[in-house]
């Protein structure tokens, strides 16, 4: 059977795909790692019609049709310059495993499944990450001829709600911090809270080198400017824990039984931001435009969904004013 199971490969093992047979004369091999938690079922599913298309293609039935990948592989290559070239090329890697292999007419399906399969994923970072592989196909069409037509008029994107955010005051995030039972988790959380950082994008790919003293040195945002982001001294305790090695669902499941226990189910690992966001606004005087700085917006637009804390604060500096000392 072509399809055969790997108990080495990834947390948990994965299904992997094999076709080695004589078509016409021609040897035919690949190998495919499917996806992690692929059932035996969908697996299976996945072998007869990969199996069909590529006895299709090889008996002159049907005209190969171009890959997902060519089209990545070419936009990476043209975009070497910008800013984000690392976060993107890792964005690809991460979905690399849902689009090998796949043709391009296949992308709507890519998107399909690459929602199903995350479901612990937030929706803006599903989003996010499929807008890079829409990109991607409609620059390699538009600019290198790379497939009939634009594919990704029928991608699927979950819905984002920006305007929806849960915040919390700093005592509730140490009670969560402390109902998480894995130090490391624990550590996330409180990095995440005091820094305002990203979670998968930034205190997931810290090593040892980002600490600068008492600076985390993130090498620079899409404006070109360096971002530099204080280390609390809370924190101290918590940076021998970097790096964090483990896979992002290991620490995001520690999470989850943490905020059960705290009784708070309705927080995301990305309440940390929003969280030290209202705390600096609210309570410490602090302006968009700093807070801007802190989260890493290259412009106010992302942060202006805080604004009504810094209505707050100003209104409480303009009640100050005619105060009996």
């Amino acid at each position: 059977m072509p399809i055969k199971w790997e108990k080495n490969a990834g947390k948990a093992g994965r299904w992997r795909y094999e076709f080695n047979r004589l078509i016409n004369g021609q040897r035919i091999r690949t190998s495919r790692l499917l996806p992690e938690g692929w059932t035996r079922s969908r697996a299976e599913t996945f072998d007869r019609q990969e199996t069909a298309r590529i006895y299709a293609e090889a008996s002159g039935i049907e005209q190969p049709k171009r890959l997902i990948e060519e089209a990545v592989q070419i936009y990476l290559e043209n975009k070497t310059h910008l800013a984000n070239f690392a976060k993107m090329r890792q964005e690809f890697v991460l979905l690399h495993p849902w689009y090998a292999g796949r043709a391009l007419d296949d992308v709507p399906q890519v998107s399909q499944m690459y929602a199903k399969d995350n479901p612990h994923f937030a929706p803006a970072t599903i989003r996010n990450r499929l807008a890079y592989l829409r990109a991607a196909i409609r620059y390699a069409y538009k600019k290198h001829s790379i497939g009939d037509r634009d594919y990704t008029d029928r991608m699927e994107f979950p819905t984002v709600n920006n305007e929806r955010h849960v915040y919390k005051e700093r005592a509730e995030i140490l009670r969560l911090a402390r109902a998480c039972k894995d130090l490391e988790t624990r550590a996330i959380i409180m990095i995440a809270f005091y820094t305002g950082l990203r979670w998968r994008e930034g205190i997931l790919r810290m090593t040892r080198k980002n600490i600068r003293g008492d600076l985390f040195d993130l090498g620079r945002l899409k404006n070109g400017k360096p971002h530099m982001v204080p280390i609390h001294p809370k924190l101290n305790v918590y940076l021998k824990r970097i790096p964090f090695e483990k896979h992002d669902r290991t620490y995001y499941k520690h999470f989850e039984e943490a905020r059960e226990a705290a009784g708070m189910p309705e927080v995301t690992m990305h309440t940390m931001r929003h969280s030290l966001a209202s705390e600096l606004l609210s309570k410490h005087g602090a302006n968009l435009r700093q807070v801007a700085e802190i989260l890493g917006h290259t412009s106010l637009q992302a942060t202006s969904r805080y604004s009504h804390f810094d209505v707050d604060g100003k209104r409480e500096l303009l009640n100050k004013m005619g105060r009996k000392k």
